[in-house]
């Protein structure tokens, strides 16, 4: 495996796998993933919940 390429992780959005970069993902990100023509509205608003998160986050809420 090239030392550049970054190892990926599986994220479950609406029971529908995505493979992603290892590292952190944005609101907006894991938004546009279930919503690929998400564009900020401030009249919509999502409920990302997740868990299994890396560190000292391992459950938590996203918020825009």
């Amino acid at each position: 495996m090239a030392k550049d390429k970054k190892k990926e992780v599986t994220i479950f959005v609406e029971g529908t796998p995505h493979q992603w970069p290892k590292g952190e993902i944005s609101y907006e990100e894991v938004v546009a993933l279930e919503e690929p023509c998400f564009a900020s509205n401030p009249n919509i608003t999502y409920s990302v919940t997740y868990k299994r998160g890396m560190g000292n986050k391992p459950e938590g809420t996203l918020v825009a």
